[in-house]
This record gives structure tokens, C-alpha cells and sequence, in this order.
């Protein structure tokens, strides 16, 4: 599923951006191309379009790319977030290569090239069922971030030290409710804090395997014992009361 997003992406050439100052919003069409590796859109557009003024105040836009079509059963389409900025050194050599190997009548044009780094993507396909939607998002890492937030108070009771990390920012679509996985994070972090280590150190990682994306939450605490591996999804199960800190057990019941 990845693959048929990126494929549009890369298959499409106009998109819609959405800007807005001063609660007034505003919108434009713009010819694009999709650099996959960086996960951003490049297009250009002079300095003194409304769409780009907005943005030299409030750099986050959206917008999206859409195929037209009249047959309900063909719709396609991707709306998307993201963070706009002029592209510099290789940055802007990379950038300005693409766009004129697809656009070469730009380089007759005196204009400015735009970058949109894309944080979050939906793409709807109705052609894998009525109202199928993926969705990969940047802010999935955000997650994490927000449940440190959530637990910060009580790591700081326990001298916890709560680390985020990530190897790609590579578009993985993901079918899920985000907040199940908040609240199965939050669950996880949580009995880290609760059973681990005093003065230990509680990780998030998101590691990108290619067709899926590994979630890891890792602390440096007494760990689980391997008799007590199959129960790990038991509810409410606790193991020997004496191996914890000082609640019993060591958080599992997943």
C-alpha cells in the first residue's frame, strides 16, 4: 500500500495548497514533482503570491492531489500536512535538478523553488473499497513524544530518563486507530516507569523494516523472566512481587 501512494504521488503533478494569515484562508494550484527518499513535494512559485506570503509567517500548509474522475468507484486522492521552506545547497541543487528534468520550460521562467516536507498523508482509494483510507503520519512518532509529556511528572519522581528515537523519515502507511496506539504506548511507558529501574532510562524507537515499521519501547530495568514470556499477554498477570521495585511484579498484563 505504500508503494500504490508513492506511486501516485510520483504518477501526478498538480497539487493544492492551503495557506492562512490573519484567519483568512487561501488557496493555489501549483505544478509539483515528489522526491521520495526526502518524502516532499518541490514546485515553484514567485515571492509575491498571496500563498507564499502566508507562508512567511506560518510555514505549515496543506493541501492535496487529486484524480479527477466522475466514477465513484475510481476515486483517488491524498490530502497532506506539511512544512514549507526554500531549499539551500544540495538541498536546492537535488531539488532543482528533479523539477526541470520534469518541467523544462521552468527554466525559461525567472521563479523560486519551494520545498513542502510532508509530516502527515491520507490517501483515500476507493478502487480497494468504498471509503479506504492510509494513512502515515510523522506525528505517529508524535505519539511518543506525547505520551513523554503525559509521563514526565512521574519519571522525574523516579529519576527516570525517557528517550525518543527514530531511523527513517521514509512514508509507511499504516491502517490503525491512533488512539489505541496512544493509549497501548502510554500503557507500555507507563509500566516502564512504574517496574523498571530508578534512575533508569526508558526509550522509544521507531525502526523502518522495509513493508512495516517497529515500534520498540526498551528500558534498562530488571527485565522478564523467560518462565514468564508466555504470560506476557495476560491480563493483570504479575509475576514474583519480590523482582519488582516496590508495586509487585513487573507490568506485564498487557
Amino acid at each position: 500500500r505504500e508503494k500504490r501512494a508513492v506511486k501516485f504521488l510520483h504518477d501526478h503533478h498538480v497539487l493544492t495548497l492551503a495557506t492562512s494569515k490573519n484567519n483568512q484562508p487561501w488557496c493555489a494550484n501549483c505544478f509539483y514533482i515528489y522526491l521520495e527518499e526526502e518524502n516532499c513535494f518541490v514546485f515553484t512559485s514567485d515571492y509575491e503570491t498571496k500563498h507564499i506570503r502566508d507562508t512567511g509567517e506560518q510555514d505549515l500548509v496543506a493541501g492535496s492531489v487529486v484524480l479527477e474522475t466522475h466514477i465513484v468507484g475510481k476515486i483517488q486522492g491524498i490530502q497532506f500536512r506539511g512544512k514549507i521552506y526554500r531549499p539551500e545547497k544540495e538541498m536546492l541543487k537535488k531539488s532543482k535538478k528533479a523539477y526541470l528534468k520534469k518541467f523544462p520550460v521552468a527554466m525559461l521562467m525567472e521563479t523560486t523553488l519551494w520545498v513542502v516536507r510532508l509530516t502527515y498523508i491520507k490517501m483515500t482509494d476507493n478502487r480497494l473499497g468504498f471509503g479506504k483510507k492510509m494513512i502515515w503520519s510523522e506525528e505517529q512518532r508524535a505519539e511518543g513524544e506525547e505520551v513523554f509529556e503525559t509521563q514526565e511528572i512521574r519519571a522525574k519522581e523516579y529519576n527516570v530518563t525517557l528517550k525518543h528515537t527514530h531511523s527513517s523519515y521514509k512514508p509507511v502507511f499504516v491502517e490503525a486507530d491512533r488512539e489505541k496506539i496512544y493509549q497501548a504506548l502510554n500503557n507500555l511507558v507507563l509500566n516502564s516507569i512504574n517496574y523498571g529501574k530508578k534512575n533508569g532510562v526508558t526509550t522509544i524507537s521507531f525502526t523502518d523494516m522495509g513493508e512495516n515499521i517497529m515500534i520498540e519501547i526498551a528500558d534498562n530495568g530488571i527485565g522478564i523472566a523467560k518462565q514468564d514470556i508466555p504470560r506476557l499477554f495476560e491480563r493483570f498477570y504479575r509475576v514474583d512481587r519480590s523482582r519488582s521495585r516496590n508495586l509487585g511484579g513487573t507490568g506485564l498484563g498487557l
